[in-house]
């Protein structure tokens, strides 16, 4: 049986990194369990780009952009520009995660939920342009609450982490890895890893280890 290893390109924030880290781990377990071996998935960052393999999977986030003091279209514009940059590199692949609409209690974060917003449907009008896959972290979290997860959209915490790493890991599992596994392998592990309606338990499981 052929198989290939995978490396996720990522670039995401401070916060957000332990979520990438979560999700490389949730398909390395699903696939290895499939395989009865281990399969690695590796880690490294965007700028590291001239090193990483050809059809590496690129995540990346909008963290970044929240805080900016620009118009949107401007930002929509930089997202093309480095999206283009990013396929010049041979990524055939690159999920752009949403931002979960929630923001912090405390008075020193002017965070509006306008810009998280605006930011979300830039997403989405970047992916019906460019072809991007959408990981939509905002629909998730929504539906399991801000206050069970502990989080805003700077997706901190342990909680947020798992379950960010869950929809990161469903999206890859949901649109193949064609280059890289047969496709009864992918089947299987994507049943392994679970889906939406197993998360909660998933979720407990998880969370609840040492």
């Amino acid at each position: 049986m052929k198989t290939a290893a995978l490396t996720l390109c990522a670039t995401m924030g401070e916060a957000e990194r332990p979520m990438i880290r979560a999700a490389a781990h949730q398909l390395s377990a699903a696939v290895s369990a499939v395989l009865g071996s281990p399969w690695p998935v590796s880690v490294v960052a965007a700028d590291c780009a001239d090193g990483v393999p050809p059809g590496s999977i690129w995540i990346a986030s909008l963290i970044e952009d929240v805080r900016r003091s620009e118009r949107i279209e401007a930002t929509m514009q930089r997202w093309r520009e480095r999206i283009e940059g990013w396929s010049r590199h041979g990524a055939p692949r690159i999920l752009l995660t949403t931002l979960f609409r929630s923001v912090p209690l405390s008075t020193d974060d002017q965070t509006s939920l306008e810009r998280l917003r605006r930011l979300n449907r830039m997403a989405i009008a970047l992916s019906c342009e460019t072809g991007i896959e959408i990981v939509d972290i905002d629909r998730l979290f929504s539906w399991c609450g801000a206050r069970s997860l502990e989080t805003d959209y700077r997706c901190r915490g342990q909680r947020a982490a798992e379950l960010g790493g869950h929809a990161i890991a469903a999206a890859i599992f949901a649109a193949g890895l064609d280059d890289f596994l047969p496709a009864d392998v992918q089947e299987n592990a994507n049943k392994q890893h679970g889906g939406i309606l197993d998360v909660a338990a998933i979720f407990q499981r998880r969370t609840s280890m040492p």
